[in-house]
């Protein structure tokens, strides 16, 4: 018993095809393993074959397209039987499928020669067209000829038994017997239509003599039936290649079986004489006749990797499906050679390929006088060996200027074997490195930020392209001071460089004189020293800060030379403290001022400055000079305060005011002492914010101007 497992590709296929596929696809399914399968998918052949002779009976217009759709399953069930017999599974479908092609090709036969005869049937019943009448002729006898190979092969398909797990299955071709009866009746009612016609059409009166056969296309050794048609002839002879053969009888349809040894091209006609003596020719019948097919099919599989020999299996068969025997076949698979096949008609060889690529196997049979030649081709297709990359590294979160160690393997390879990798670093090439089996490699990280590193092999000859793992890496600025870290960094670059060390007490001595020197010219210009470190505060901060980025931003890490390191380990932190002390100083400088602010808002506005100036008044006498003197125990920043808050107790107006603010309400008052408020504002901000020494003659006009408007005040 054969197992139905493995004629699964080849029904599927099929029932596609099929129209009933659906149907057969559900029973074939829940089928055991056995030979139901394959029962129930020729079952369905007869079925449809039944169809189309129901169509053929019906002279229906689609008969011929639904036989030529079942010609088709049939000659792919051949095809695929011969394909997985190449392959080593062996199947009933070969056995069985023999006996199908003949009805399939029959009722083919049925429907094509059909229309052949209506057509040419309707140009007989408007003219007198004796090729008609031939054409009309030929087709009945090629519908007969069509009729008798179904009939024929019934007997074969009943003789086929098939098994399941429990019974013996065996074909039902009783309906397509019972359908013939209507064929043949149908082929017999066009032929009385042609003899009707005889009788009828004057130029028919004559003596007729009409040779057709029922395959113009035989095969070697194939047999067919020549039909002689005579009319009013008492004498026949028929010659196959000029040479005469004997007919049996003197019937109105003779016929002749005969089968052709030799191929090429031959002729069939025939001599007669009439009853009244005369001597007439048939027509002549052209049989062309062709060596047996035969058929190779190749198999194989479809991929291999470079060097791997692959076999390749063959199978020569002919058209009947019986294997050739111990015939000689080309074979190429990159070299050419011969080869021989079995008692089964198989062959094997083998190919390789060395690069990548596809590789084209040919195999070809000349032929000999019997059997046709015949070739099959595929291709194999020879692929480079697959690799694999692997990367980690030593650590993921590193600071600015720091390295990462890679560790890496490349899998697929043998030993020894190099190949070159290219490091990636955000999908940017950052060097090659040729490895092995193990490879290693460093890369320094010189900015913040997160990078993807991976390695990317392009491939070779004989290895495939190959791309690693990615490992993100994160970088983050390093800060300053790192503890004892930072000082044993510094003390190490002092030790390595003494030039180095006196360099940075030099330079320490300097800031320190500079600062020394800052203070004595404060003292000696009277300028308060919070005043002095905010002018130099908004003068220098932001470059000190600039300096210090650049100083921290170095570009390129790799290229760092001793002269980098002082700067960064030393200079830089350096200016830091400086810095630090220097804001100290300011918060401390404006802690006092806030201090002295706050013991001269508890006096009145009027205490604080009017009152002096009455006390002047007071005295009698005009002269301003006592009043500059006594304004001069205030500073310019104090005076002006003085000025502010009497203002703004004057007008009564918010606190909040700036001095400018403050000159734009006297603007808008139109005072007579507008403009001496203008020039105080105007000296007291270039002083002030703008740590600008006042010039000649500007801080006496400073006072004096001061104490016109607080003695207008009062009045």
């Amino acid at each position: 018993m054969r197992k139905i497992v493995v004629l699964t590709i080849l029904l599927l296929l099929l029932l596609l095809i099929s129209p009933i596929a659906g149907a057969r696809h559900e029973a074939y399914s829940v089928a055991p393993s056995s030979d139901e399968g394959i029962y129930s998918f020729f079952s369905d052949v007869i079925r449809d074959a039944g169809i189309c002779l129901d169509k053929f009976v019906d002279e229906s217009p689609d008969a011929d397209t639904r036989a030529s759709r079942l010609e088709s399953v049939v000659k792919l069930a051949e095809e695929e039987s011969r394909f997985y017999a190449v392959k080593g599974f062996e199947s009933n479908v070969s056995r069985v499928v023999q006996p199908f092609i003949a009805p399939s090709g029959g009722v083919k036969q049925l429907t094509t020669y059909q229309l052949v005869f209506l057509t040419n049937y309707e140009i007989l019943k408007s003219e007198s067209d004796y090729s008609a009448y031939v054409e009309a002729r030929t087709a009945i006898v090629k519908m007969r000829s069509g009729a008798d190979a179904i009939n024929s092969s019934l007997d074969r398909i009943e003789l086929i038994e098939l098994r399941n797990e429990t019974s013996i299955l065996i074909f039902n071709v009783s309906d397509l017997s019972e359908r013939l009866i209507d064929v043949y009746a149908l082929i017999d009612h066009y032929e009385r239509l042609l003899e009707q016609y005889e009788i009828e059409a004057p130029a028919f009166e004559e003596d007729i003599l009409v040779v057709a056969v029922s395959d113009e296309h035989p095969l070697l050794y194939e047999e067919i039936t020549i039909h002689v048609y005579a009319k009013n002839i008492s004498t026949i002879s028929l010659f196959i290649d000029n040479e005469a053969h004997s007919l049996k009888n003197l019937t109105s349809d003779l016929q002749k079986k005969h089968r052709f040894e030799k191929p090429g091209e031959h002729d069939i006609y025939a001599e007669g004489t009439t009853v009244d003596g005369k001597d007439i020719k048939s027509n002549i019948v052209k049989v062309d006749v062709s060596e047996i097919p035969t058929f190779i099919v190749l198999s194989s599989q479809y991929s291999a990797l470079l060097n791997e020999s692959v076999k390749i299996s063959g199978l020569i068969v002919d058209y009947y499906g019986k294997p050739l025997h111990a015939v000689n076949v080309t074979v190429e698979a990159g070299e050419k050679e011969t080869v021989t096949s079995d008692v089964r008609g198989r062959f094997v060889f083998y190919g390789t390929r060395s690069s990548e690529g596809y590789l084209n196997v040919s195999a070809f049979y000349p032929g000999n006088d019997t059997y046709k030649s015949s070739s099959a081709n595929i291709s194999i297709f020879f692929s480079r060996f697959p690799i694999s990359l692997h990367i980690a590294a030593n650590t993921t979160g590193i600071n600015v200027n720091e390295t990462v160690n890679f560790r890496g393997s490349v899998s697929g390879i043998s030993t020894n074997y190099t190949i070159p990798l290219s490091i990636f670093v955000n999908d940017r090439g950052d060097g090659t490195i040729t490895a092995e089996n193990n490879f290693e490699f460093t890369l320094p990280f010189s900015q913040s930020g997160t990078y993807e590193v991976y390695t990317l092999f392009h491939g070779d000859s004989v290895f495939k392209d190959a791309k690693s793992n990615e490992v993100t890496i994160t970088v983050t600025e390093k800060p300053f001071f790192q503890k004892e870290s930072f000082i044993k960094e510094i003390i190490t670059n002092n030790r390595e460089s003494n030039i180095l060390f006196y360099l940075f007490l030099l330079l320490l001595v300097a800031i320190v004189s500079f600062f020394i020197g800052l203070y004595a010219h404060a003292i000696k210009k009277k300028i308060p020293l919070a005043l002095l470190f905010t002018g130099i505060y908004a003068r220098t901060f932001k470059r000190m800060i600039s300096a210090l980025r650049e100083i921290r931003g170095a570009k390129d890490a790799r290229h760092r030379t001793r002269i980098h390191a002082f700067r960064d380990k030393l200079i830089a932190p350096l200016l830091l403290i400086l810095m630090y002390f220097y804001t100290l100083i300011l918060k401390l400088s404006g802690h006092s001022s806030k201090e002295k602010e706050a013991e001269q808002g508890n006096e009145s506005p009027e205490k604080s400055g009017i009152v002096v100036a009455n006390e002047e008044v007071g005295k009698g006498t005009n002269d301003e000079a006592p009043e500059v003197k006594k304004l001069e125990d205030f500073d310019i920043g104090e005076a002006y305060r003085l000025l502010s808050d009497a203002t703004i107790a004057q007008y009564d107006l918010g606190k909040s005011l700036t001095p400018r603010e403050l000159s734009e309400v006297i603007d808008n008052k139109n005072e007579p002492f507008t403009g001496a408020f203008r020039d105080v504002t105007a000296i007291h901000e270039r002083v002030f914010y703008g740590c600008m020494a006042p010039v000649d003659g500007e801080e006496e006009r400073y006072f004096n101007e001061i104490g016109d408007i607080l003695r207008y005040f009062k009045g």
